[in-house]
Order: C-alpha cells, then sequence, then structure tokens
C-alpha cells in the first residue's frame, strides 16, 4: 500500500525501505526471498531487495514501523562549508595539533516522499 501511495498519489519513485534490523530480518527470511533462481546472494553477496529497492536497518526505527521514500526528494545532505584543517604548535612542548571539521546536517525536502507504514 505504501509503494502504491508513494508511486500513484504522490508521484514519488521509491528508492528505499527503512526499517529495524528486527523486521529486515523477518522480511528476508520470507520465503519468496529464499529463492536461488530470483536472488543468489552466495553469488553476488548482494541482499535481496523488495520490488527492486533497498532495505536499510536503522537502529532508531521502531520494529512496528516500516517507512518506504524516494531518497532524491526525501531528504537531502547539507554540507556547510568544506573541509577546514587547522593546526597550530605548542612551541614549549614542541607539540603540533592538528583539527579537521566537517560540518554536515539533513534536511527533508519533501515529507510527501516517504511514506510510514504501521506493521
Amino acid at each position: 500500500m505504501g509503494f502504491v501511495e508513494l508511486m500513484d498519489n504522490r508521484n514519488f519513485t521509491p528508492t528505499n525501505i527503512l526499517c529495524s534490523a528486527t523486521t529486515k530480518r523477518k522480511i528476508l527470511n520470507m520465503p519468496e526471498f529464499k529463492d536461488p533462481l530470483v536472488f543468489d546472494f552466495s553469488r553476488t553477496g548482494k541482499t535481496p531487495s523488495p520490488l527492486g529497492l533497498t532495505l536499510d536497518a536503522l537502529r532508531s526505527q521502531p520494529d512496528n514501523q516500516v517507512t518506504i521514500l524516494d531518497k532524491s526528494f526525501a531528504i537531502v545532505k547539507v554540507t556547510e562549508n568544506d573541509v577546514t584543517v587547522e593546526s597550530d604548535k605548542l612551541i614549549s612542548k614542541q607539540w603540533d595539533r592538528s583539527y579537521v571539521t566537517l560540518n554536515v546536517d539533513f534536511a527533508v525536502l519533501y515529507k510527501e516522499a516517504r511514506v510510514v507504514i504501521q506493521i
């Protein structure tokens, strides 16, 4: 239902399914994902993906929720500036110190580009 809601009603293309590790194990243990003619994990090393979507496990995702989203529109990575490298030298102790800084955050671009399903 979430797949159809995202594609047909909201005009986004689902790319990822986010769930907890427990839910991911349940999905991958379904008989549909055990068919060696369709999925060949032992040869390719790729885990099966439902409907061609990437199945990602998140620690913060509750066991009773699955999120289907279009990663191009649901969230965007925002980098404040490039990598900043600072260094100084403490002359009395002959120590060199360096600091590397990168400010990154994520922002929701379109709330409609994701569907949260209670299972």
